[in-house]
């Protein structure tokens, strides 16, 4: 039972963080290719 709750819990983190990252990359993917648009301008 505690080994079911242990996965259930670690699966339901995992979800929210690889949800989190998805948001976060695409943020640092649009900075990363704004800056190097600027850069390029200099």
């Amino acid at each position: 039972y505690h080994y079911a709750f242990a996965i259930l819990l670690g699966s339901t983190l995992f979800v929210t963080f690889s949800r989190m990252w998805d948001s976060i990359s695409s943020w640092v993917d649009s900075r990363s290719s704004f800056i190097l648009i600027v850069s390029s301008f200099l």
